[in-house]
């Protein structure tokens, strides 16, 4: 249950997959307390070893055993692209009998099922990053995954009550090299293809939201 410390001692076990948090329940709260619990550990995935943020509650919209309040469409969104971002095990909690087309564009979303899923099986590492005008924001985390064909999956999340922007540099992510590197980004939500901006990947994300982007090297610019 992610009590007495399980993240040091797990490994040791033999087991494949562990709670690393409480029981959640169908409310922002909840959502956010799991994950601030996640990052406050660090991410502790091991090969199979991988740990357990709790099932998902995307979809449940206040019914059901652990409703509370229930969540927005954009606030399941983040939980769900949370949970795939820390290789968390995707296992739906809603009743799938009742699942409506807004909840299957979450749960169904192949490209962020790509990321949990990727065989290279590597940590996500948190950047540090500032807003747009150079301050530091509470709530507000940048993660980014080296992904099994080189691609890099980055991950915005907003935790915070107001929207806020959030920008990536080259050098923080690797792709500063003396021999320049062509890549596109493209939004996994929305599909949009992103444009850097002099070597900057900025994003804005909504209260409660995420940005999930994936960037694919394309060709050494010789």
């Amino acid at each position: 249950m992610g009590h007495d410390e399980t993240e040091n001692w797990i490994d040791t076990t033999g087991a494949n997959m562990w709670r690393a948090t409480g029981d959640i329940k169908d409310s922002w709260w909840h959502i956010k307390s799991l994950a601030e619990k996640c990052i406050s550990i660090g991410n502790r995935n091991w090969i199979n070893c991988f740990s357990d943020l709790d099932m998902l509650i995307v979809g449940m919209k206040g019914e059901g055993y652990c409703a509370l309040d229930g969540c927005t469409l954009e606030e399941y969104k983040t939980h769900f692209s949370f949970w795939a971002m820390m290789g968390s095990p995707l296992m739906i909690g809603c009743d799938i009998r009742k699942m409506d087309d807004e909840t299957r564009r979450i749960l169904f979303n192949k490209d962020i099922i790509a990321i949990n899923q990727d065989s290279e099986l590597n940590r996500p590492f948190l950047l540090h990053c500032s807003d747009n005008e150079g301050n530091d924001k509470v709530d507000t985390y940048v993660y980014a995954k080296i992904l099994e064909d080189g691609d890099i999956a980055l991950g915005f999340f907003n935790f915070s009550d107001e929207k806020i922007g959030r920008f990536v540099t080259e050098s923080m992510i690797g792709l500063d090299s003396d021999i320049p590197i062509k890549y596109n980004v493209r939004d996994l939500w929305t599909g949009e293809e992103i444009k850097p901006v002099n070597g900057t990947i900025l994003a804005d994300i909504e209260a409660h939201g995420c940005r999930i982007l994936r960037i694919k090297r394309t060709a050494h610019n010789i």
